[in-house]
């Protein structure tokens, strides 16, 4: 096979795509970084967290250990980790830079906190959304598809309406895609 070969160049294409660097297992890691980037968006610390799943990832991290956070399992333990200690910029590396003093905070946060964990009704297989909500405000971001995807979006003020919505659609999903228009990417 030569290097210039369309078939050689599509392996490529499709490497390039499917290797991203994480930290540790992807389910619970993605999980974070939807969480630390509805923190972000809402912009102050949740008091409420609601994480809705699909069964995929309920069934892939409900006993996973978390990376970088002490030995904290579980889905909940992945949504803290990403709003005290998460990133966002860093994608998949989103828990790359965790100190011992945030993973006592998560210890923390998980206890005055209220977790709300459940199947999210969805076509996809892979579908993750967590709504995050502090002072009447609240914030949502969700990745569908795959890991790598980048979350969408949005964040609801107690006192103003509609939504603030951040940058462009993508269109990976097509017209069809339940939340087109919706939901906003971020870069």
């Amino acid at each position: 096979m030569n290097r210039t070969d369309a078939l050689y160049q599509s392996f490529l294409e499709i490497l390039r795509e499917e290797l991203v660097p994480a930290m540790g297992c992807t389910e619970p890691i993605a999980i974070a970084y939807a969480a630390a980037q509805a923190r972000a968006v809402l912009g102050k610390r949740p008091e409420r967290v609601r994480i809705e799943v699909s069964g995929n990832i309920i069934k892939n991290v409900k006993s996973v250990i978390v990376p970088h956070t002490g030995s904290m399992h579980g889905i909940a333990a992945a949504a803290a980790a990403g709003i005290i200690a998460g990133r966002e910029d860093r994608e998949l590396e989103v828990l790359s830079e965790v100190t011992q003093a945030q993973i006592e905070e998560m210890r923390a946060y998980l206890k005055e906190a209220a977790f709300e964990i459940r199947p999210i009704d969805s076509p996809f297989i892979f579908d993750i959304r967590i709504t995050v909500c502090a002072d009447g405000d609240q914030a949502t971001a969700r990745i569908v598809g795959s890991h790598q995807s980048c979350p969408a979006a949005a964040r609801h003020n107690a006192h103003h309406r509609p939504p603030v919505q951040r940058n462009s659609v993508r269109a990976a999903h097509g017209p069809e895609h339940p939340d087109r228009g919706a939901y906003r990417r971020f870069r």
